[in-house]
């Protein structure tokens, strides 16, 4: 089960503990602000949740963080405008856990339920073009596909554009705003449990 408050006491003890949910097989340039791709880790772990789709891969960090969460996770990380360099690494290393799709996130919802296979999303993550209209869009088309109870998490939620969003999205939220910082300030990140 899936609750706010245990989401809130795993984001602070990745917040208090630099090596909560990391990786030494992750090679991430941006360390110092690894917050919430290990939350996102350590939130699919504890959780015990399986299935993640990421709108928005960009190096794909976290999408290999949310990998790493168990031996069966299952992620399709999906992006316009896929990094070979750093996608094809990731891919090597985790065949069975990994697909992505070189495809807009906004319209690739056909092909998501052709690869989930019978499977259901225990989380999405938004972190695609941050305009408010692109994440709508996204969860409108995936939330079908979601598990009876799934877990929606958003980064830079606190943008002007994506105030609207984050107020409009459905299910019982919180900010996190401690998991994503940019040079020592917060840009926001939130999260909701959406029940069927």
């Amino acid at each position: 089960m899936i609750e706010l408050q245990t989401i809130v006491n795993i984001a602070e003890r990745v917040v208090t503990n630099s090596e909560l949910g990391h990786s030494k097989l992750i090679s991430n340039p941006w360390e110092s602000e690894a917050r919430y791709p290990r939350f996102l880790r350590q939130v699919m772990q504890d959780l015990g949740l399986r299935v993640a789709v990421e709108c928005g891969v960009y190096y794909g960090i976290s999408t290999e963080y949310m990998i790493l969460s168990s031996d069966d996770s299952f992620v399709i990380g999906i992006d316009w405008e896929l990094r070979l360099e750093t996608i094809g690494p990731i891919y090597e290393r985790h065949p069975k856990n990994v697909i992505f799709l070189n495809h807009n996130t906004t319209d690739a919802g056909d092909k998501v339920f052709e690869l989930l296979d019978g499977k259901t999303i225990d989380l999405l993550f938004l972190d695609s073009t941050h305009d408010g209209a692109t994440p709508t869009k996204e969860f409108e088309q995936y939330k079908p596909m979601f598990s009876d109870v799934a877990l929606v998490v958003c980064d830079d939620i606190g943008g002007l554009l994506m105030q609207d969003f984050w107020q409009n999205l459905p299910g019982e939220k919180v900010e996190l705003n401690d998991l994503h910082l940019s040079y020592g300030a917060s840009v926001g990140f939130g999260a909701s449990i959406v029940r069927k």
